[in-house]
């Protein structure tokens, strides 16, 4: 892993309303090539919001996300080539099995357009 960021985030914010305490405010990261990174903490904290901003499924209020030296703002179509999400819900994982083997599983099933090496041959 080098230390080259490929995720940055500059005073990312998000408001649903006008007034009140924002869902998002001013998050800056910074997060290498290689790395494992996840969003810990309570109910309402921001976790989905960054997601959704980080995959381009919501605009931020203010600020910007970096994916690869490309702004999501300025280019967002050249972003979301190089972003993906599967959510797992922990209390379905029992159900689907090991999200290692069924993300494959869910890439197929949605033909999802991917070169056969990135996609593990599980199911």
């Amino acid at each position: 892993m080098n230390g080259r960021p490929v995720v940055i985030t500059h005073d990312l914010t998000k408001r649903y309303q006008r007034t009140g305490p924002p869902a998002l405010d001013s998050l800056n990261l910074r997060i290498p090539k290689g790395a494992l990174y996840g969003f810990v903490g309570p109910n309402g904290a921001g976790k989905t919001t960054t997601l959704r901003m980080l995959a381009g499924l919501l605009a931020p209020t203010s600020g910007e996300v970096l994916i690869r030296g490309h702004s999501m703002n300025v280019s967002p179509r050249i972003v979301r080539n190089y972003v993906g999400i599967i959510s797992i819900s922990w209390g379905n994982v029992g159900r689907i099995g090991n999200p290692t083997y069924s993300c494959p599983c869910f890439l197929r099933r949605y033909s999802l357009d991917l070169p056969s090496s990135m996609v593990r041959h599980a199911c």
